[in-house]
């Protein structure tokens, strides 16, 4: 199968710039090496750093979860090909490799595609629970990794006006209605406190006083980020003591 669908490819050099991997490497946000990526068999990734993409080839657990999805793939693929065309199989299995490699970030597709395929009938309620939280949080990823992006190239005054504009931009994301509920999802903890600087910045205690309950009630026990809570907590409270003198 590896040979014909998927190619599982190990990186065994060094970080080195001059290595012709390095690129796809940074690409998918490897940062360890050796460093195990899956690609199909037109040499495009199929599990990138979002989806548990790279990893160590010594870890038993992650090979065996990315074969998984990239057999997932693969399988999707043999249905459309095999499938006869304007039958309703073939319509449930083009809107299922849709929405798959949308969310493998494979091909990209508009959303009124991905709306349109995720209403056909025929398609696993998984794929379709998977595809609400990829949609739900898709946004938020492309505003971190822009912010990323431009961090880099920024002096320290340019990355904290890059942090502001970032935290107004998950505020008007929260405004908007989105919400991120899955705290093992690994953009929650950036998003909810984003969403916190937001608000604090937009004098909107009860939205901060939300995401920071939120916060506290995913990460409160964990002693590395109390400092952190408790530094909200104060932001908050002095905010409500801004607001109240202002209202004198």
């Amino acid at each position: 199968m590896a040979s014909g669908d998927f190619v599982p490819y190990v990186n065994i050099s060094a970080r080195l710039q001059d290595k012709p991997d390095q690129e796809l490497l940074r690409e998918i946000g490897a940062r360890s090496f050796p460093t195990t990526v899956v690609m199909d068999a037109d040499g495009k990734v199929i599990l990138r750093n979002d989806t548990g993409g790279n990893f160590r080839p010594d870890a038993e657990k992650r090979v065996r979860a990315a074969v998984e999805v990239a057999s997932e793939l693969v399988k999707v693929r043999a249905r459309v090909k095999s499938a006869e065309p304007g039958s309703a199989e073939a319509s449930a299995s083009e809107a299922s490799l849709l929405l798959l490699e949308a969310i493998l970030e494979i091909k990209e597709s508009t959303r009124e595609a991905l709306k349109k395929a995720s209403q056909v009938t025929g398609v696993d309620q998984n794929l379709l629970e998977r595809y609400q939280r990829w949609s739900a949080y898709q946004p938020i990823n492309k505003i971190l990794q822009n912010y990323v992006r431009e961090a880099r190239a920024s002096d320290a005054e340019g990355r904290k006006i890059l942090y502001l504009n970032v935290s107004l931009e998950m505020y008007d994301l929260y405004m908007d209605g989105t919400r991120l509920n899955d705290a093992r999802i690994s953009l929650f903890s950036d998003y909810w406190r984003l969403v916190f600087d937001g608000a604090i910045s937009k004098k909107d205690p009860k939205v901060a006083e939300e995401s920071l309950q939120i916060y506290r009630r995913a990460f409160g026990s964990r002693p590395d980020l109390k400092p952190r809570i408790n530094r909200m907590s104060s932001r908050l409270s002095s905010l409500r003591e801004e607001l109240k003198g202002d209202s004198k």
